[in-house]
């Protein structure tokens, strides 16, 4: 590992960005194309390829083997499983016919959300704070804000406690306390 103050990038790691944030990990072979941005405290495991213009906010933690194209949006503290792939073209066609710009449609990621596993996002989405979609799904919709999606397609299943665990009655979280209320975004924590 490249160690420069606190960032540690692998020696066989491809970065063509130089907008990345301290005590970040960025492991072997993978590839940080330019106008990249990686906020502090991040992970980003082996085998990795980040497209121009991604945005990966604080402490978002990348596993292996994680593809995300250009005109996506991470916030904070996402957590994205191995394999998982972000797709930014609606009707993707061979190279003889570039996609037009206007095709490039944004996915943004809220604060804490949870992508499982070998995971597919299609792209014009919105996925809420402390989201969780399930290993292995497809996503062709929006998910609200602690909304559990997974299958495929992705179908509601439940709703998510911001400490991770499944919220079995809304008003509280039997783990950690904390209560909700229902709103047209998902879940809000009631204050």
């Amino acid at each position: 590992m490249e160690e420069t103050s606190t960032l540690q990038i692998h020696p066989s790691t491809i970065i063509e960005t130089d907008d990345i944030g301290e005590n970040t990990t960025i492991g072997p072979f993978s590839h940080i194309e330019k106008n990249v941005h990686i906020g502090r405290n991040c992970f980003i495991g082996e085998g990795c390829h980040i497209q121009e213009g991604v945005h990966i906010s604080d402490g978002t933690h990348l596993e292996n083997g994680v593809y995300i194209w250009r005109g996506v949006y991470l916030s904070e503290d996402v957590f994205v499983g191995p394999q998982a792939v972000f797709i930014n073209y609606r009707n993707p066609r061979a190279y003889s016919h570039p996609p037009r710009r206007e095709e490039i449609l944004q996915t943004k990621v809220g604060r804490g959300a949870s992508i499982g596993a070998n995971s597919t996002i299609l792209c014009g989405h919105i996925i809420g704070a402390y989201a969780v979609v399930g290993a292995g799904s497809t996503l062709t919709h929006s998910v609200r804000a602690h909304e559990i999606v997974y299958g495929n397609p992705a179908r509601h299943q439940g709703w998510a406690c911001e400490c991770g665990e499944a919220l079995y009655d809304i008003r509280e979280c039997v783990e950690c306390g904390r209560s909700y209320e229902m709103i047209d975004t998902g879940l809000r924590l009631h204050e």
